[in-house]
């Protein structure tokens, strides 16, 4: 990480607010409003109304490049656009407010990705970071401030023995060059840019570009593909956030707010295409990227998950919404998927995809996704539901929507031949989903071929309707025998005391049995409770067994009284004297003095007995 003061040519324009005000134009670049082409209308287009529009802006820049933010700290919102030069690498940064250009910043390279977030809590005005190659650009009140450059990567040892090669030699043959870095590259060796850049070059450029790169150290760095902010404490839009850098080559770097140190670096397999963020870093959070090998990667609290999943075609943007994980693929689709990986819907376009951008509408609780079309449309998609869709003039090729001042929220279009549209949402608009088909859909004449298991399930269900009064008599003859069969059973154990809980005339009691021991001696615990009011007198425990298994030398033993709720244990020693392995209930027998039959009874279920060991 370096930090470099880096010099910019500022141009600020007259605030013409007021001429916009008397007239309906406006001077746009110092222009006069004859030729800069820019108007000021209030059209409306159903629930959108046409703010401001520039035919003539000549704009050349992406989704990824349009940002809305307090970059001057007065409290207004303003839309910062990153444009690039498609032949040089001469890019201009535009900070327009209400649709009039105020000022005008050059920046170095092409740059891919324009931020605004909070870095401090009590700084009212945003911070400005311009990704452009392989660095990027902080700006403080539009002024620059900081520069972070991606550290340096390993290089391939043969690729660098090349250039050193062609460093101390000028009469190298620059054929053999080009065939060693074509093997190089074939082998699956990431090159440099330098390689890269030879490799494109005519034959007859070549032998200036290697002496041209002679005296320039021999490194290797990445150059960055995606910038996204990531929240702190709070999944708050208004709260303090962290840079996070997507690279060429796969790296994913999350930056301090404050000093703008690199505090995590991650890696992923293939090359970056597209990325977005959810939650925050100090709770938890999720990173998603998709790259050109048509691989979605989640990013969960600082580790790459096992788990990805594939796409049938090369992504243009991701979002996650909720649960779901949306994908713009260049196969003209919207692709939603699980967090697992499973797809649930999508929605096939008439026309090819050109960009993707979240929509937050925080009035109506909608946490959409707009995507523009290479016809010129701007589809908004709650779901898999289709809401509204805007036209304009000429394919779409970058689009943002936020908040500008107050409850207006603006959608930013910008269209492939340069021209600049802005559209205000109406207040207190309602969406509901978009038909676009009338009548019954076409599958519903179609007939499906049914599982062999709903096949069964439905002439089942066929037959018991044909059958109904037949099988509920049946039923209700088998529900009175079970009835039947029950209160008997219940009988029989109520007869020979074969239940935990007893009650006679006075009398109530409740026994539990417990075995301790593993062989060929046990402890058999009785436990007998008096769960009645009155005192009980006179009470025997009395056991009955399988005398070829267990011998026992005290089988009887009285209770001579049992105080209410108050439980009292009474053990008997038994012993195996079978060699088998096999065991048997024993059953402790609760009765009186004036009473034959036993009140309760207790089955205890004896383990099989260990064997003794002789050890000599």
């Amino acid at each position: 990480t370096t930090t470099t003061t880096t010099t910019t040519t500022t141009t600020t324009t007259p605030n013409t607010t007021s001429t916009l005000a008397t007239n309906s134009t406006a001077l746009i670049d110092g222009t006069s409003s004859k030729h800069a082409g820019y108007e000021k209308v209030r059209k409306k287009k159903g629930r959108w109304v046409l703010m401001a529009s520039n035919p003539d802006a000549a704009i050349c820049t992406t989704s990824q490049c349009i940002v809305v933010g307090d970059v001057m700290g007065t409290g207004e919102k303003k839309v910062v656009i990153a444009k690039y030069n498609q032949h040089n690498d001469n890019s201009e940064l535009k900070v327009y407010s209400s649709g009039v250009l105020e000022q005008t910043c050059n920046i170095i390279g092409k740059p891919c990705g324009v931020v605004a977030f909070q870095s401090k809590a009590d700084v009212e005005a945003n911070v400005l970071a311009v990704a452009s190659t392989g660095g990027l650009y902080i700006f403080k009140n539009l002024c620059p401030f900081y520069k972070f450059l991606l550290p340096e990567l390993p290089m391939n040892e043969d690729e660098m023995n090349l250039w050193i090669t062609a460093r101390n030699n000028e009469d190298i043959d620059l054929e053999v060059m080009e065939t060693a870095f074509v093997e190089l590259r074939k082998a699956g060796v990431t090159l440099s840019d330098r390689s890269l850049e030879f490799l494109a070059l005519p034959s007859f450029q070549k032998k200036a570009f290697v002496k041209a790169l002679n005296p320039m150290p021999i490194t290797r760095t990445s150059v960055i593909v995606a910038l996204t902010t990531l929240s702190k404490a709070s999944a708050n839009e208004e709260g303090v956030s962290m840079p996070v850098i997507g690279t060429e080559d796969g790296q994913i770097y999350i930056l301090r707010p404050g000093n703008f140190g690199c505090v995590k670096e991650l890696q992923v397999e293939g090359n970056i295409a597209c990325m977005c963020t959810v939650g925050a870093y100090d709770v938890e959070y999720r990173i998603l990227i998709a790259t050109r090998q048509r691989r979605v990667f989640t990013i969960k609290d600082g580790k790459v998950s096992s788990s990805s999943f594939s796409l049938p075609a090369p992504p243009l943007g991701i979002d996650r919404v909720k649960k779901c994980i949306l994908v713009a693929c260049a196969d003209k689709t919207l692709y939603c998927y699980s967090t697992k990986g499973k797809i649930l819907w999508q929605s096939k376009q008439s026309v090819p995809i050109t960009t993707m951008v979240p929509f937050s509408y925080m009035p109506k609780m909608i946490r959409g996704t707009l995507i523009g079309l290479k016809n010129g449309e701007v589809r908004l998609y709650d779901d898999k539901d289709l809401l509204d869709v805007l036209e304009v003039d000429g394919a779409v090729s970058a689009l943002r929507f936020g908040k500008i001042w107050k409850e207006a929220h603006t959608l930013l279009v910008v269209t492939a031949s340069g021209k600049y549209f802005s559209y205000e949402l109406r207040r207190g608009i309602n969406f509901s989903p978009v038909s676009s088909q009338k009548g019954p859909p076409e599958e519903q004449s179609v007939r499906i071929n049914v599982p062999t298991k709903t096949q069964l399930y439905v002439d089942q269900t066929e037959r018991e309707k044909a059958n109904a009064i037949a099988m509920h008599q049946t039923f209700r003859k088998d529900l009175y025998a079970l009835h039947n069969l029950v209160a008997r059973h219940y009988f029989k154990a109520l007869k020979t005391a074969l239940v935990p809980t007893a009650s006679l005339d006075d009398i109530t009691l409740q026994v539990d049995a417990g075995v301790q021991g593993i062989g060929p001696w046990f402890k058999l615990a009785i436990v007998v409770r008096n769960t009645g009011d009155n005192v009980v007198l006179n009470v025997r425990v009395a056991l009955s067994w399988d005398q070829d298994l267990y011998s026992i030398p005290i089988a009887r033993k009285p209770i001579p009284r049992l105080m209410p709720g108050i439980p009292l244990t009474t053990s008997f020693d038994v012993k195996c004297i079978s060699d088998e392995l096999e065991s048997s209930a024993i059953k402790a027998q609760v009765y009186t003095t004036s009473r034959s039959l036993p009140i309760i009874t207790a089955i205890a279920t004896m383990p099989i007995s260990e064997p003794l060991l002789s050890i000599r």
